[in-house]
């Protein structure tokens, strides 16, 4: 769709889930909106119709013999598109809006594409490209915490650390095009040391906002908790337990799981991915052979492993989890089927194996565990959430990076601000500084959306709902 079309088109679309619920809304914006609702719409009021009515204003009425509705109106430039936007709300029968939208559009309006509402909204100034992803960051929010840093960035706290950076940027861009055309007004070695500094302090601010993608990710993403051991240690109960319901079969025969299986849910305000894996074992069964490797490859995709043993582990094991806790894995030693303790001398070897976790790693939980114990699954949630805080809390700055697009230009301009400085020191031509701050400069207006290819807008409002 060309630029031209947003502003001959009136668009509308269900604003609103399919499928049956109490109310439904649906939306329209564009030069028509109002003219194409009054069509239809009876105020209960008669001065109340929608050409009457001033901005973010209601009206109860009737919608051409179809259903009772309330219209609500929102005159441009003071709505999210900036154009005229008049909102309807119907009951929410899939007969009724679909009756509402085919009076609209047998009337001249137009189906609006997947997310050309804040496309409009972008293209006319209202948010940027920024906000414009928190929109449907904050719509697919599944936890707090992710709908929390969704929210701060639509309400434009990332956008101005970017546009200030920008400014920061134009500023030495500044300093070096005077050059290029004054060179008679050459600079002093104490002024060039000084353009050098400004310039690599913003690069380092840059590329320490692109590591909190680290901590955005766990957010955004969610973390990642893998339960893995061998086969028969509680692995599956564990899952079954802790979720509240039975998605994994349990038996007593060695390697019943062969996939890995995931459940999401909410843990501290966090989005967490939970995965049950096959246990892991040498194996001459080829589909065992492939569970293991995909527990594998699980385990090196995880944020959280939750190690389970129901004895002493050897000290290939102790060293396997030395190395993933190295990669910055959070670890938590489970020791499973405590509730078997029982056992003759089961107790003592316990105790044991327990003291000796907690020396061989003091940096990982450590618990004993029952999957048929109610407080065993609150020790748990408790173990995971302490992990998952130490990671959120690990960098001083609030503000976070939680989109790759973001990390990737912040790494790429970081960069590009590195090499310009050293250049600067070293008294090489203005002419390839400027170059290397032009592209620099250009990069960075890629975020917020001040230069962006008409393919990125693109790829970025195709991926929202019809209706946002």
């Amino acid at each position: 769709m060309t630029d031209s079309q947003f502003a001959i088109e009136t668009i509308v679309a269900p604003s609103t889930p399919p499928g049956q619920s109490g109310l439904a809304v649906i939306r329209l914006s564009g030069p028509d909106a109002v003219t194409l609702t009054d069509r239809f719409f009876r105020p209960k009021r008669s001065h109340k119709r929608a050409a009457a009515m001033a901005g973010y204003t209601m009206s109860p009425g009737d919608f051409a013999d179809i259903d009772e509705v309330v219209v609500a109106v929102f005159l441009a430039p003071h709505s999210f598109t900036g154009e005229d936007v008049v909102e309807i709300t119907c009951h929410g029968g899939s007969a009724v809006k679909r009756a509402i939208l085919a009076a609209l559009l047998e009337a001249g309006a137009v189906i609006a594409e997947p997310g050309e509402f804040s496309r409009r909204a972008f293209m006319n100034g209202k948010i940027d490209l920024v906000q414009a992803e928190a929109i449907m960051d904050l719509i697919g929010s599944e936890a707090k915490r992710q709908a929390a840093s969704a929210y701060g960035q639509l309400k434009g706290r990332l956008s101005a650390e970017f546009k200030e950076a920008s400014a920061s940027l134009y500023r030495a861009m500044a300093s070096v095009e005077l050059m290029l055309e004054f060179p008679e007004h050459e600079m002093h070695a104490e002024a060039m040391a000084e353009l050098s500094d400004q310039v690599r302090s913003l690069g380092r601010m840059l590329e320490h906002l692109s590591q909190t993608y680290r901590r955005g990710r766990l957010i955004h993403d969610g973390a990642r908790v893998v339960i893995y051991g061998e086969p028969n240690v509680g692995k599956s109960s564990l899952l079954n337990a802790f979720i509240g319901m039975n998605r994994a079969i349990v038996t007593d025969i060695p390697g019943t799981t062969r996939d890995t299986i995931e459940h999401h849910l909410e843990l501290g305000g966090y989005k967490v991915i939970i995965v049950d894996t096959a246990g892991v074992r040498e194996t001459d069964d080829v589909i065992e052979r492939e569970g293991v490797r995909r527990s594998e490859e699980a385990v090196a995709g995880a944020d959280i492993i939750l190690a389970l043993f129901t004895d002493r582990p050897t000290e290939a094991d102790l060293a396997a989890l030395r190395a993933l806790q190295a990669e910055d894995k959070g670890i938590v030693l489970i020791l499973s089927k405590d509730d078997l303790l029982d056992t003759p001398g089961r107790q003592a070897r316990m105790e044991t194996t327990l003291a000796m976790l907690k020396q061989a790693l003091p940096a990982a939980s450590v618990i004993s565990y029952s999957a048929y114990r109610a407080d065993d699954q609150a020790l748990l949630a408790g173990a995971i959430a302490a992990r998952l805080d130490e990671t959120d809390k690990a960098g001083a700055s609030d503000l976070l990076v939680t989109n790759v697009r973001h990390k990737q230009v912040l790494v790429d301009v970081a960069a590009e601000l590195a090499e310009a400085a050293s250049e600067i020191s070293a008294g090489l031509t203005f002419d390839l500084v400027a170059v290397r701050l032009r592209h620099a400069a250009d990069r960075l207006a890629e975020l917020t959306g001040d230069d962006v290819s008409e393919m990125l807008a693109d790829t970025i409002f195709s991926s929202f709902c019809v209706g946002k």
